[in-house]
């Protein structure tokens, strides 16, 4: 996996890592494991999952974890958490999560993430925030789902606008501007009549 080529604009700010006395709080609530090089946390189309904090190591965020077009997303060390807001409103998950190098991961169930934004007005403004941020930052990036269509076509103005009432991030291939679009078309034998996918 090469660095830069992965991804232009990798997620570095704002780096929010949590305090000392806001680890030992979420520590009552998982449990701590060593995590290997490689290892994956969760992976992309998930229904659900769980909250990592990093202890040691390096986490990453990759899009299209396996395949020709794998990028990174974001990348988080000592005391950082991964995820973004779409876990607490039940939206699968968009990427995968990795052990970019061997460390140690805390692993607090979603359930247990939930009541915390509930009841704990610390983790809750701290959590909240950086996952608002992250989201925005998709948003602007156009990473996750990937659209190709015609701006001509009603099916997919009706997608562009769901997606858009719906926050959720997406990168939009139009066909009349965007040639990797018919190359996409034609690696993956997705016909012109199948348009919007």
């Amino acid at each position: 996996m090469d660095e830069p080529a992965r991804g232009e604009s990798v997620e570095r700010a704002p780096v929010s890592r949590l305090s000392g006395d806001q680890l030992k709080r979420l520590a009552a609530l998982g449990s701590e494991y060593p995590a290997p090089a490689g290892e994956v946390l969760f992976l992309a189309g998930a229904p659900s999952y769980d909250f990592f904090v990093v202890l040691d190591g390096t986490a990453e965020i990759i899009d299209r974890l396996g395949q020709l077009e794998e990028r990174l997303v974001a990348s988080y060390g000592h005391a950082e958490f991964l995820g973004e807001i779409g876990m607490l409103t039940g939206e699968r998950s968009r990427f995968a999560g990795v052990m970019k190098s061997p460390g140690r991961v805390l692993r607090v169930p979603l359930e247990q993430i939930r009541t915390i934004v509930a009841q704990d007005s610390d983790l809750s403004e701290l959590i909240l925030r950086t996952f608002l941020v992250r989201r925005a930052n998709l948003l602007r990036r156009g990473a996750g789902i990937t659209l190709i269509g015609s701006r001509y076509d009603e099916r997919c103005r009706v997608l562009l606008h769901s997606f858009s009432l719906s926050r959720t991030a997406v990168e939009w291939l139009d066909l009349e501007d965007r040639p990797e679009a018919e190359v996409l078309l034609r690696r993956f034998k997705v016909s012109l009549t199948d348009l919007p996918v």
